[in-house]
């Protein structure tokens, strides 16, 4: 996702809100200054409601990846169980193996013929024997060797299931953080044009601390768990703070522009 574009509309209204609400002298400067001691960030209602579109948008982000990677998971889950069956299987074909490198047992070691019954044809027996010997090994390991390069295939088509979880996961992560930064910059226009017009605006801005994001913790984990589990279980909410620039006291300009004061209807 490019980054949101901030309209001129969405400008104007978080621009006219911030103004309205510094010649309101929200926030006071008492009450600034009580947050600044207490190491506390500050916002105010009109903030608040974009950060909470900003949530909305995160959860829907979230959403979209959850059924996005829904077959994907179900998959994941069915090709981890054959890998655990396979290996099990694996085990016993391995144990074959191994017991068909027994040495041959006095009744495979009996004549099953007349010529072989003679003296003189000893090494005929015996050369059926370890032919039959060696047809068991040969068997055993072609079997351990197909069952193996099942095994891997297996191990395979996860790996690129996985990946394909774990891609989509950082492509709604990147997503979430365009939204919220999109809200950010709304929030942080709101709280520069409020202590440009606020009569305390200049020891304001020295000591405000205002919200500025508001992000679920999937939005910040490291993709590096399991994919299945990826975005999923209890989120915690993390804010981020940003301090407000202080204001520029312009002179030298006969009639400053006045921005809107009213509510600036957002196209929808």
């Amino acid at each position: 996702m490019s980054r949101l574009r901030y309209r001129p509309q969405q400008k104007l209204k978080d621009r006219a809100r911030g103004r309205r609400d510094g010649r309101d002298c929200v926030p006071s400067l008492r009450t600034v200054q009580a947050l600044a001691e207490d190491g506390e960030v500050f916002s105010a209602p009109y903030p608040d409601v974009l950060l909470s579109r900003a949530l909305q948008a995160v959860a829907g982000e979230h959403e979209r990846f959850e059924k996005q990677v829904d077959n994907d998971r179900a998959t994941l889950a069915k090709l981890r169980r054959d890998w655990q069956l396979t290996g099990e299987t694996l085990g016993r074909t391995a144990q074959l193996v191994v017991d068909a490198h027994a040495p041959l047992t006095a009744e495979e070691l009996r004549p099953r013929s007349y010529d072989e019954l003679g003296s003189g044809n000893q090494q005929k027996l015996l050369n059926r024997c370890d032919t039959r010997r060696t047809n068991r090994i040969a068997e055993a390991r072609a079997r351990q060797e197909a069952q193996q390069n099942a095994r891997d295939e297996i191990s395979s088509r996860i790996a690129v299931v996985e990946e394909r979880i774990r891609n989509e996961f950082v492509v709604a992560q990147t997503n979430a953080r365009a939204m919220s930064e999109h809200y950010a910059t709304r929030v942080q226009a709101y709280w520069e044009h409020n202590v440009h017009i606020h009569p305390e605006g200049v020891y304001i801005a020295a000591l405000l601390r205002f919200t500025a994001q508001v992000l679920p913790s999937w939005v910040l984990e490291e993709p590096d768990g399991d994919p299945a589990e990826l975005g999923r279980g209890q989120f915690e909410l993390h804010h981020l703070a940003r301090q407000v620039a202080p204001p520029v006291r312009r002179t030298g300009r006969k009639k400053p522009y006045q921005y809107p004061v009213e509510e600036i209807e957002e196209p929808a």
